[in-house]
């Protein structure tokens, strides 16, 4: 199915789009995405189009980020889609949910390992042995170096300490 969408991302208030049919029901918890989107800011932008009578933005997918960035206060960045009915904007919306991927448990692990690497390289007095060779021999010394990157990765995912460890 071709849909025509503009491909300029526009800023918009997040007050001034509506809210149509929602094949989601359960939003979960949006303040996780909240946190994100006020750290490193909004990676992809919303899809709405315009109501054909009254002009008005609709949303067709995004609306968790969208009601993050209600949260913080901040413009959404859209794409204005032009789907030619009702049947196309439905599409548009379950393709966004439905075909979507989470990592499985293999992949977050060697992201986590990956991850881990870059930032002791960035900061390699958090590395677990770099304390140890300067000659301070103590565990907890070891263990806080190490707790470093695991309280950051908890952090920056949002996920628990004991996935990242």
């Amino acid at each position: 199915m071709s849909i025509e969408m503009e491909s300029k991302v526009i800023e918009i208030d997040p007050k001034t789009i509506k809210r149509g049919w929602r094949a989601r029901k359960d939003l979960g918890d949006i303040g996780e995405l909240a946190k994100s989107i006020r750290n490193i800011g909004q990676l992809h932008p919303i899809l709405v189009k315009r109501h054909k009578r009254t002009g008005d933005l609709i949303i067709i997918s995004g609306m968790r980020r969208l009601r993050a960035c209600r949260r913080l206060g901040v413009k959404v960045k859209a794409i204005i889609a032009n789907p030619k009915d009702e049947l196309a904007a439905l599409a548009m919306q379950l393709e966004e949910n439905v075909k979507r991927k989470n990592f499985d448990k293999l992949e977050v692990s060697e992201g986590l390992q990956r991850l881990k690497r870059v930032y002791e390289k960035k900061y390699p007095e958090t590395k677990l042995g770099a304390k140890l060779k300067k000659g301070a021999e103590d565990s907890e010394l070891a263990k806080e170096s190490q707790d470093r990157f695991t309280k950051r990765a908890t952090d920056m995912l949002g996920i628990s300490e004991r996935s990242v460890q």
